[in-house]
């Protein structure tokens, strides 16, 4: 069976795992209890991972009144139903959701007062079963001002800028130009999280206990161990996540939309005015190049490398007169100066510049002179 061989990492990407422990019922409470009745070696390994899928961003969901009749109504027949039945000697089990079957999955056997002994387990589910509901889905991100204040410590780099840290926990940050993030140190004991605006790269050290979380642009990147890229500058119209390797997942925190996942190679691209994911492959070279100090362009127009300038080197550029030429720039600059990329990139769209201090002004030649 495939699941003998999951890690964490696996059973929180398995889509049928996640099914569960987010819609939980009888039968598949059941058949994951039976299963770890057969493979007791797997209980942590499960346990962890409905932790983690428990605290996955998800929907917000109100039960009614209506609904905790039928919850109510349901149980009373699951009673009636089994005090009818014609063998006494079968085994009772009123599994409650994920969390109980994955911490404790002993099966129960009922004293001989059935019906007493149904009625105070029918009562204690239903309870959690609101309860539940209530935990798991209106609060399974909780607001910033509801939970306990933490110190945090923020790394901020101004426009021309790049930087990179280390963690408490042992992963390493490479922080873009016009860039923050913000993260409590040392990283929490349950999750570790930080909270990015702009660009960052992330070499996240492997811990299937404390998941990392990266909180950015109304979205939230989860991972146990793994590399990846995140552009999310708030005068853009996109987020970005980019994966190197390993694999993660990601939500929206404010909208309904699907758990994406991701595989290496893959980049998701979140179009925030119509709230739209779409996954595609990316170019390692022209997406994760700018951590090794690389100024990679391909197919580039002209408002793409002037806004890639000016954050790079930390300067303001002034065009004062429009190109001949549609811009389509294919080049690659490694740690080089703002005056050698200038004269090449003048040299390909004829136009001459002057740098004084950080302001750069550019002048398109006249074609017909």
């Amino acid at each position: 069976m495939k699941y003998l061989d999951y890690t964490v990492e696996d059973f929180v990407l398995d889509k049928e795992f996640r099914e569960w422990v987010i819609r939980p019922n009888k039968e598949l409470n059941l058949h994951w209890q039976n299963w770890l009745d057969k493979h007791p070696e797997k209980q942590e390994v499960v346990r962890q991972a409905v932790e983690i899928i428990l605290h996955l961003p998800t929907r917000r969901y109100r039960i009614t009144g209506n609904e905790i009749e039928e919850i109510s109504r349901k149980l009373e027949e699951s009673i009636t139903a089994y005090e009818d039945s014609s063998t006494p000697s079968k085994t009772a089990t009123i599994p409650l959701n994920a969390r109980v079957v994955s911490q404790n999955n002993r099966m129960y056997r009922p004293s001989k007062n059935y019906r007493g002994w149904l009625a105070i387990a029918a009562t204690v589910t239903l309870v959690a079963a609101v309860a539940y509901y209530f935990l798991t889905f209106q609060n399974t991100v909780p607001p910033a001002n509801s939970v306990q204040k933490v110190e945090l410590t923020t790394r901020e780099n101004p426009k021309g800028m790049k930087s990179s840290l280390v963690l408490s926990d042992g992963s390493r940050v490479v922080l873009n130009a016009g860039s923050k993030i913000s993260f409590p140190h040392p990283l929490g004991e349950t999750y570790r999280e930080v909270h990015l605006e702009g660009e960052a790269f992330f070499d996240v050290k492997k811990d299937p206990s404390r998941p990392f979380r990266v909180f950015t642009g109304g979205m939230v990147t989860t991972v146990l161990g793994t590399s990846f890229n995140v552009k999310a500058y708030p005068q853009d119209g996109e987020v970005k996540v980019a994966l190197a390797t390993g694999r993660v997942i990601i939500d929206n925190l404010d909208k309904v939309v699907g758990t994406q996942v991701l595989r290496p190679g893959e980049e998701l691209v979140y179009v925030k005015a119509k709230d739209t994911f779409h996954k595609t492959t990316f170019d390692a070279k022209e997406v994760l190049s700018w951590k090794d100090n690389i100024l990679f362009f391909k197919n580039a127009d002209e408002p793409t490398v002037i806004s890639r300038l000016e954050n790079w080197y930390g300067v303001d550029i002034r065009v004062v007169n429009k190109s001949a030429k549609r811009w389509s720039i294919n080049a690659e600059f490694n740690d080089r100066s703002l005056e050698h990329v200038l004269h090449t990139l003048g040299y390909t769209m004829a136009f001459d510049f002057k740098i004084s201090g950080q302001q750069v002004t550019i002048e398109y030649r006249d074609p017909n002179s």
